[in-house]
């Protein structure tokens, strides 16, 4: 946001992480943000990249996104939050809470360790944060403030993973210098939140569309700690069900032309506006939609499009689904993947395949071109 906020483009309307930064010991990083050249309608992409500090190694990519000149919705009008706490929300045990976090794997320090009460209402939690030390005033938003605000949605106890943040939609900031939040997290899906902080007086600070997490198996985590492993995106095989499924039937399917007209950044913008009437239609007619894309390798043509189908599944859980293919298929096949229940897929060669966290070793990276904030 800092970097964004440089270049005139504030929002983080998407942020995908992709390799967590392993620190150990006394070891330090050096960091880069990357922001570049404006598109038509004012987006610019951002990279995050890291390397060991002091060294001539090469860098590694941690995130990249996009950022915008405005959010994609309102802010908070913090009617959540005219009632404090909600009347029917009951309380959360949080004096224990950090050291049942620490028994999951997850270790915060003393800054971190900011959630002072909780209540948990159906799907709903909120909670009172704050910082226990000075400096606020130097962040749009404190970065222990944000992480804290996270710590109360607290994930399924003792089952060997660790969830960790994987991409961030519609990340605004609506005032700076908070040292103290009221949080409200609506839990969209199993591993998504969406979230709301505002000041002790109810008023906007920070929204967040939608924030996806990742399971990852904690021997996972800590091996890559050891040994300098990272993890990344990568599309994996996995088999159709046998048997169809009712709810795949459910869904309208919208093929997306193989081509669009002009240049590739003008082609872009037509492959997303045809998109977002789609998904106008959609939510208009109550359906549920299937976007189906046909793409040659290295087209990047309908990016564009895939970020903001993914945005409104964030939105709207469970309406919309993206499937990726190299040929036409056959609806049957289609449907067929459908029945899988995931939100994004891809058919490559008759292989049905689906996005999920890998451990890899570390990549070498051409070094960018960095601005100097």
């Amino acid at each position: 946001m800092r970097a964004g906020d440089e270049a005139g483009c504030g929002v983080v309307e998407e942020l995908t992480l992709e390799t967590p930064l392993s620190l150990t010991g006394d070891a330090a990083a050096e960091v880069q943000v990357v922001v570049g050249a404006p598109d038509a309608a004012g987006r610019r992409t951002v990279e995050i990249y890291s390397r060991p500090a002091r060294s001539e190694e090469s860098w590694t990519r941690h995130a990249s996104g996009v950022l915008a000149e405005h959010g994609g919705g309102p802010a908070a009008d913090g009617a959540v939050f005219a009632q404090w706490p909600p009347a029917d929300a009951e309380p959360i045990d949080v004096d224990g809470l950090y050291e049942r976090q620490a028994a999951q794997g997850y270790g915060y320090g003393p800054a971190f360790q900011g959630v002072r009460a909780a209540w948990r209402r159906g799907d709903e939690v909120f909670a009172e944060v704050a910082l226990d030390e000075a400096g606020a005033d130097r962040f749009g938003l404190h970065p222990a403030l944000l992480d804290a605000s996270l710590h109360a949605a607290e994930g399924p106890e003792d089952d060997g993973q660790v969830r960790l943040p994987f991409a961030w939609l519609g990340l605004e900031l609506h005032a700076a210098g908070a040292t103290a939040v009221r949080v409200h997290l609506l839990r969209t899906a199993a591993d998504e939140v969406a979230v709301e902080l505002a000041d002790t007086t109810g008023a906007p600070v920070a929204t967040v569309r939608s924030l996806v997490q990742r399971p990852v198996p904690l021997n996972g985590v800590l091996s890559a700690a050891r040994d300098g492993a990272l993890l990344r995106v990568e599309w994996t095989e996995i088999q159709a069900p046998p048997e169809p499924d009712a709810a795949a039937g459910e869904f309208h399917l919208a093929h997306v032309p193989d081509t669009f007209p002009g240049a590739p950044a003008e082609a872009a913008r037509e492959a997303t506006l045809y998109a977002l009437k789609l998904i106008e239609d959609a939510l208009r007619d109550d359906t549920r939609l299937a976007i189906v894309t046909r793409e040659a390798p290295g087209d990047l043509t309908l990016a564009p499009l895939w970020a903001l189908v993914r945005s409104a599944q964030a939105e709207n859980p469970g309406r919309f689904v993206l499937v990726g293919t190299d040929r036409d298929v056959p609806e049957r096949d289609i449907r067929a993947t459908l029945a899988t229940g995931e939100p994004q897929l891809a058919l490559r060669d008759g292989t049905l395949l689906v996005p999920r966290l890998v451990r890899t070793p570390l990549p070498d990276v051409p070094c960018p071109v960095a601005w100097d904030l």
